[in-house]
């Protein structure tokens, strides 16, 4: 054995050198093999990137649970407003038919611009341009959210109100405390006091009607010591859109599993950027992509699992030091990566969504 040189003996280093040799070999073939690999893809019009793309790169069979994400060139849902019938304000001799049959076209939900279409309708099942297989991520939920918020409608509101729809458009105060005082009066259960509380409540809405900060119920409270009834209920307010975050780990094994996931991180990077317009750049810019995700069960749709309407990808963050320090493979790979982003979805999902074919088997959306 030779002598030692800087810690190094010459058997080491000949060790060191065949290692290397072995690596560079592998690198040249795993290129090859990419290379072929490249020629059988379909690529999009200006990536140059593979149409399809896995982690791990392993074959998929019946018996896999996975994800997968189809990316698409956005379709906008444009505007269906050809059921409106124009009335030609021009014109002198427009009669109330011409108003009336504008208003029955409108009611036709075949022609009615309220009809609209969606983004989500538009949108789905469109020719992909990339589709990547993933693994189920560790987090497998959804979320399902609707507005509600407390609504009042208080008496005096209430016959306010009920003037204004039997045809009294400007009510008086006057006129308001007298169709409410008759009905106080006619209750079973009126007490001593209520035309008091109902001069206080009249006159908080005049006095806040000249800028007062008093209410009603607060004069109604100094009154009588009671006040209207606010009838609080629960009241519907919305729709949300639905947001799904997944975190991805990429623990890359060879040369062909590191490019891989170096072209998927880079697809969803690039899917979810806004292009410029086309013709006269710089004055639009386009919609990104379209993501449209499905779990799955080896070639069928996922028995049991959520269903998604087409999203966008909102949110994406890389961490490419995902075990606390800096570490490579000798071709500068990070040995282990996390991906995490959000989805959201373009359009809210409606009760009839469920009773569609595309809720599949499962729990639906």
């Amino acid at each position: 054995m030779s002598g030692n040189a800087g810690g190094i003996t010459e058997e080491g280093a000949k060790i060191a050198a065949e290692n290397l040799k072995l690596k560079r070999e592998e690198l040249a073939n795993a290129k090859k093999r990419q290379e072929v690999t490249d020629k059988n893809n379909t690529y999009d019009t200006t990536g140059g990137l593979p149409a399809t793309l896995r982690y791990p790169n392993t074959a998929l069979d019946d018996s896999m649970d996975f994800l997968v994400i189809r990316i698409s060139d956005f379709v906008p849902a444009g505007l269906n407003l050809e059921g409106l019938v124009k009335v030609d304000d021009k014109k002198t001799d427009n009669t109330s038919d011409d108003v009336v049959a504008a208003g029955a076209d409108l009611l036709d939900e075949t022609k009615t611009p309220f009809n609209l279409t969606t983004a989500s309708s538009k949108n789905r099942n469109q020719k992909a341009k990339h589709t990547i297989y993933l693994p189920i991520p560790r987090q497998v939920q959804d979320s399902n959210n609707v507005q509600y918020g407390n609504g009042t409608l208080n008496p005096l509101e209430a016959f306010g109100t009920g003037l204004v729809a039997g045809g009294l458009e400007n009510p008086t105060l006057e006129q308001i405390q007298a169709s409410f005082g008759l009905i106080i009066k006619s209750g079973a259960d009126a007490i001593a006091g209520n035309q008091d509380a109902i001069g206080a409540a009249i006159a908080g809405r005049a006095i806040g009607a000249f800028g007062g900060n008093v209410t009603p119920n607060q004069l109604i409270a100094r009154a009588s010591g009671q006040i209207l009834n606010p009838n609080l209920e629960l009241l519907f307010e919305g729709v949300q859109l639905r947001v799904f975050p997944f975190q991805f780990e990429f623990f890359p094994r060879n040369y062909d599993e590191a490019q891989q996931v170096k072209n998927i991180i880079k697809v969803m990077k690039r899917s979810m950027a806004a292009k410029r317009g086309e013709g006269a750049k710089g004055i639009f810019i386009k919609q990104p992509d379209i993501f449209q995700l499905e779990y799955k069960q080896g070639s069928k749709p996922h028995p049991f699992l959520n269903k998604f309407l087409p999203a966008h990808l909102t949110n994406m963050k890389v961490n490419y030091t995902q075990s606390g320090n800096y570490s490579t493979f000798y071709d500068g790979t990070p040995t282990h990566m996390t991906v995490q982003c959000s989805f959201t979805e373009v359009n809210p999902v409606y009760q009839e969504d469920y009773d569609g074919k595309d809720a599949g088997e499962g729990v639906g959306y």
